[in-house]
C-alpha cells in the first residue's frame, strides 16, 4: 500500500492526499490555492502578482509622464514650425566668417553677396549638437574663414538671414546633416 492509498485509508481525501504528495515539486501559493475551500474567483490565486504588476504599471506611467514632459520642453527650445518655415531654399553660396562649434548648436556665419554686390552676413543653424556631429566626422576645423560654402536651407519665420541647414558643402565636399 503506498502513501496516497495510506492517506485515503485515514479519511484524507484523495485530492489532498496528492496534493501533500506533490507539495516538494509545487510553489507554496499554488499549493495554498488549491487546498482553499473556496472557487478561486473569490481568491487570488497567487499573492504576489497583482501588487507586482500594480507596480510595473506605476513604473510605466511615471516613465510616460517623464518622457513627455522631456519632449514638450524639447519642443519648446527647438520651436519646429514656428521657428523654421517647412519649405527648403537655396542652395546659396558664401564665405564663412566664423564657425562656432559649441553648444547647443553648431552655428556658421558666411557673407552673402546680394543683388547689388554688398556682402550680407548670414547665420546657419544646425539641428544637431557637436557631440553629434562628431560621430558622423565634423570636428572644430571643418570649416575655417575663408572656405566657400554651398547650402540649402529652411528659412526663419521672421529673420531672412538665419536659416537651418539642410545641407552643406564646404569647399565643395559635403558635411554630413542628414543621419
Amino acid at each position: 500500500m503506498g502513501s496516497i492509498e495510506r492517506a485515503w485509508a485515514k479519511g484524507m481525501s484523495r485530492r489532498h492526499a496528492l496534493l501533500s504528495l506533490g507539495a516538494a515539486f509545487t510553489a507554496p501559493s499554488v499549493l495554498r490555492a488549491q487546498l482553499d475551500p473556496r472557487p478561486l474567483s473569490e481568491h487570488r490565486r497567487f499573492s504576489g502578482l497583482h501588487e507586482m504588476n500594480w507596480k510595473f504599471a506605476v513604473c510605466v506611467l511615471a516613465s510616460v509622464g517623464v518622457l513627455t514632459a522631456f519632449d514638450l520642453s524639447a519642443s519648446a527650445h527647438h520651436g519646429g514650425g514656428v521657428e523654421w518655415q517647412n519649405r527648403v531654399e537655396g542652395p546659396i553660396v558664401g564665405v564663412a566668417t566664423k564657425f562656432a562649434f559649441r553648444f547647443p548648436h553648431v552655428v556658421l556665419f558666411i557673407d552673402v553677396e546680394d543683388e547689388s554686390g554688398n556682402a550680407q552676413q548670414w547665420a546657419l543653424n544646425t539641428r544637431w549638437t557637436p557631440t553629434i556631429l562628431r560621430g558622423h566626422g565634423w570636428t572644430r576645423n571643418s570649416i575655417k574663414p575663408g572656405d566657400t560654402i554651398a547650402v540649402t536651407y529652411r528659412p526663419h519665420v521672421t529673420q531672412p538671414a538665419v536659416v537651418n541647414m539642410v545641407t552643406l558643402e564646404v569647399n565643395g565636399t559635403e558635411l554630413p546633416l542628414q543621419f
